[in-house]
């Protein structure tokens, strides 16, 4: 064990109780806000359920991340990369801004990047969406701009960031689904870079995220609360970002790719028809739903 681990295990459970209790003590109060403020929308069963909960996930994660790392730093002396951790929450509050002002419009038949361009060209509309999608586009540049050291690392981190923030929104038609491509996509990450288990800092920094992300799934999977475009946006976010302070640049390249791929997929084949047409994958989608 490193000195950092000695000295500072006893963060590690803190990672998980913290988030677990501000979810508990907030849940309901961030619920009422929602509804107060005319968040609440009809999902696929046509039932009327509080939307944009990523703002609940988004909270609950942020809120384990700061204070168990601000714990760790002013007591075990360890020494957290507080200027990373600041443009990740800039960025990802402004993902969430734009996926919340998306779950309060109303786009019409406007589906995908081809269907809020369409409406743009044909109609001289301005959906929602492309405001989201020109605007994470931005954020995606300006941060990358921030964070990287040459010009191909600012194309691929832009690329990266801007394609993963809309990543989870591609599944996020089913409950849970959505937190399910997410924990898919952090376990990929995870088996691509295996030594980051070592790493105190990680554990410091991920597991808040993930224990928010499994305690918003009750709520998810009985129709409580949706995470609607802001937590879509949020989840892949902190993905794409995850991905940008851990993988070489080759590996990211490799990722920004298979996002490319992925969202051209998207624009021509239902996600749903091919889940409901595997077994297994219908199977684990359906895991842990209620009827």
């Amino acid at each position: 064990m490193s000195g950092g681990w000695l000295t500072a295990a006893w963060l590690v459970p803190l990672a998980v109780l913290l988030p677990a209790l501000f979810h508990q003590c907030c849940w309901r109060w961030f619920a009422r806000r929602l509804v107060q403020s005319g968040c609440v929308r009809k999902n696929y069963q046509n039932r009327r359920v509080v939307t944009s909960g990523g703002l609940l996930v988004a909270a609950t994660a942020t809120f384990g991340m700061l204070t168990v790392n601000g714990l760790g730093w002013l007591t075990a002396r360890i020494d957290p990369d507080w200027p990373t951790f600041a443009w990740f929450c800039a960025g990802s509050a402004v993902m969430l801004l734009l996926g919340l002002q998306d779950d309060r419009a109303d786009d019409g038949n406007a589906k995908g990047f081809r269907g809020h361009f369409h409406a743009f060209w044909a109609e001289r509309r301005l959906t929602s969406g492309l405001r989201k999608c020109l605007g994470g586009g931005m954020t995606a540049f300006l941060l990358s701009v921030a964070v990287s050291q040459h010009s191909l690392e600012v194309v691929v981190h832009t690329g990266l960031l801007a394609l993963s923030s809309n990543l989870i929104n591609l599944f996020d038609l089913r409950p849970t689904r959505a937190l399910k491509a997410f924990w898919l996509a952090a376990l990929c990450l995870l088996l691509a870079v295996p030594s980051r288990l070592l790493l105190l800092d990680a554990w410091l920094w991920a597991l808040p995220a993930v224990t928010a992300s499994m305690l918003f799934f009750a709520l998810d999977a009985r129709g409580r609360m949706m995470l609607g475009d802001a937590g879509a946006n949020y989840l892949g976010f902190l993905f794409g970002f995850a991905c940008l302070v851990s993988l070489p640049l080759s590996a990211k390249a490799v990722l920004l790719l298979l996002l490319v791929i992925l969202h051209l997929l998207a624009e021509v084949v239902s996600f749903s028809r091919i889940i409901e047409a595997i077994p297994l994958l219908k199977r684990l989608d359906e895991w842990g739903r209620t009827a």
